[in-house]
């Protein structure tokens, strides 16, 4: 017979080994995969098209991505989108809790020529300083707003 010693030794070394697995159980575990982030807003965006498409302006827009949602400006010019009128027509085509990062504006231009050679999402996603909207001259242009797809763009 064991004595009540031994049996306490016994079970602390197992309740230590235990713990020592639990502790050491994410270091064994699968590297974790990316996680899934959430529909968010791009602050400024280059198209190839004549109609902007959600997915040019959200990342993460799942299914509706493709969904033409306003006309594009004229080639070669960039017009201004107010964040909250994007936002009401997001809603309006079941895309939810996106993440703004207090944008009030997102820049859109149109390329002035379409390269078949430059993959429309690489144009979508092309890094943009912010700045007044202008002409390919590089004239002020008037405050240009876009417009939805079943009304036409105006500079």
């Amino acid at each position: 017979a064991m004595s009540t010693i031994m049996k306490n030794s016994i079970m602390k070394t197992g309740l230590a080994f235990a713990a020592f697995l639990l502790a050491a159980a994410p270091a064994f575990a699968e590297p974790m995969q990316d996680v899934t982030h959430g529909p968010s807003l791009r602050s400024s965006v280059v198209i190839a098209s004549e109609v902007v498409r959600i997915g040019d302006l959200v990342d993460n827009a799942g299914t509706a991505a493709q969904i033409a949602i306003y006309r594009a400006p004229d080639l070669g010019t960039t017009g201004m989108l107010r964040t909250a009128q994007l936002i009401e027509t997001l809603r309006a085509n079941q895309v939810i809790g996106v993440d703004t990062h207090n944008l009030k504006e997102i820049a859109i231009t149109r390329a002035s020529r379409h390269s078949s050679s430059v993959p429309r999402s690489v144009l979508a996603s092309a890094p943009m300083r912010p700045s007044s909207p202008t002409r390919s001259s590089g004239r002020r242009s008037p405050a240009s707003r876009i417009r939805a797809t079943n009304e036409p763009f105006s500079a």
